[in-house]
């Protein structure tokens, strides 16, 4: 099947002319049907006649530029006959190439065409490989047309990172003091009170001092420096590398001191966290360890209570393996029973927390490879008043580029590279070490 665009254009001019000699001046006249009690326009694209109008001289437009450009691409003096698949047959389109009538060839001219277009085995097999190789072009292939294809990059989209969650450097937990100035910072504390006693007329109570102390915050610094290449600068949008290096560096270091505020070792620089704390309560599931069930949780609420520090912003803080397994919790229904019926089915965080009767965060931040006896994989779990805990900020994280800056491992300046340091003084005491209870042989699921 063939298509003559110079029919086409004829035909739709014709159409054309036809619907303005019989509408005159009705052309905004709406076409409407009947359905059922109301009249509606016959489609959603033509509601009138003008509208028909308006797409022929749209069609007419489009043919009359598809014609111009057949003639700019095949030159001067062809004609425009085209198959259904958009090809030309260019044996009738050339001029001074003998043409037939195609509704009227002999089967031999047919089968001589043929033949010739066929021609030699070795011209076949040829035609043959040409069409595969065009076959197989596509954009994953380099060679076969990917280079054409250019690269597309989203600059409003990034992907951060995952990263664990903060569990306790939060204003909403803990007590974060910023904007410290001096070295050391101190705050004081009651140790004992003074004693209180019955006395009869004219005695007078034995007399008792109170006591005091103080804990002291001395600025540590956790910094972090980031190399790159200044060449990445020149290519990449400035602003937005500075923005991606700055706020991945700030996550980071928030990461570092809440870690070391819950387990710091106080060694090399590193803040001494409640973990290694001496005077706050430990509770030990057993020899190897165990399941932290909602017995041991309640343990650790009455560590608390025993020494009156059972108030303030009282919460729970593990990994999310550690409640995992509380969530499965099991009670068995008789003797020698290894399954048990589930303590709440399904247990969900919101279940989880109306019954243990504090909230809890979740960090992947702590370990999950702790040892006790023949125990692996245990970790730990925190209840505490995390009022008394106290982080000691003495600015915002700081940051300091340099282009010329160089140590032990090279220079900036000599290998076009940009330095960005970022540093932050910090460190954590605590008020009250009864203030924090620990388990530290949880098993992990």
């Amino acid at each position: 099947m063939k298509v003559n665009l110079d029919e086409v254009l004829a035909a739709t001019k014709t159409e054309l002319q036809g619907i303005v000699d019989k509408a005159g001046a009705n052309l905004d006249a709406a076409i409407m049907k009947r359905v059922g009690e109301m009249y509606v326009p016959v489609d959603g694209e033509h509601k009138t006649l003008g509208d028909i109008k308006t797409t022929l001289e749209t069609r007419i437009k489009s043919l009359e530029n598809a014609l111009e450009q057949r003639g700019k691409q095949l030159g001067v003096g062809l004609k425009y006959d085209i198959d259904e698949n958009g090809a030309i047959n260019l044996c009738e389109a050339i001029p001074g190439l003998p043409s037939y009538d195609r509704n009227s060839r002999s089967r031999s001219i047919v089968n001589e065409y043929n033949t010739r277009k066929r021609g030699s085995s070795a011209m076949a097999e040829a035609e043959r490989q040409a069409s595969s190789q065009k076959r197989d072009m596509g954009h994953q292939d380099d060679e076969k047309g990917g280079l054409l294809i250019p690269m597309q990059l989203l600059g409003d989209k990034f992907i951060d990172l995952k990263r664990a969650r903060v569990a306790v450097f939060d204003p909403a937990v803990s007590t974060v003091l910023d904007g410290l100035v001096g070295e050391p910072v101190i705050i004081p504390k009651e140790l004992t009170a003074a004693t209180i006693y019955w006395v009869g007329a004219n005695e007078a109570p034995t007399s008792t001092d109170l006591t005091t102390g103080q804990i002291e915050l001395r600025p540590k610094k956790a910094a972090a420096v980031v190399k790159m290449d200044n060449q990445f600068f020149r290519r990449a949008s400035i602003a937005k590398v500075d923005t991606l290096v700055r706020n991945s560096i700030s996550k980071g270091i928030a990461l570092a001191v809440d870690l070391a505020a819950l387990r710091g070792s106080g060694a090399s620089n590193t803040p001494l966290g409640v973990a290694n704390r001496s005077g706050i309560h430990t509770v030990a599931i057993g020899t190897n360890g165990g399941t932290f069930t909602y017995s041991v949780a309640r343990d650790m609420i009455g560590d608390l209570e025993s020494t009156d520090t059972l108030d303030g912003n009282l919460l729970y803080v593990s990994h999310p393996s550690v409640l995992k397994g509380m969530q499965k919790e099991r009670i068995p229904q008789f003797s020698g029973d290894t399954a048990g019926a589930y303590v709440t089915l399904p247990m969900s965080d919101e279940q989880m927390k109306a019954r243990l009767g504090y909230d809890f965060r979740k960090t992947t931040q702590l370990p999950t490879t702790l040892t006790k006896g023949s125990g692996t994989n245990l970790s730990e779990v925190y209840f505490a008043n995390w009022e008394d805990l106290f982080i000691g900020l003495w600015s915002d994280i700081m940051f300091k580029a340099s282009d010329v800056t160089g140590d032990s491992s090279g220079s900036a300046l000599t290998t076009d590279k940009t330095w960005l340091f970022a540093f932050v003084e910090v460190d954590v005491q605590i008020g009250r070490a009864e203030s924090f209870c620990l388990v530290n042989d949880a098993y992990t699921v």
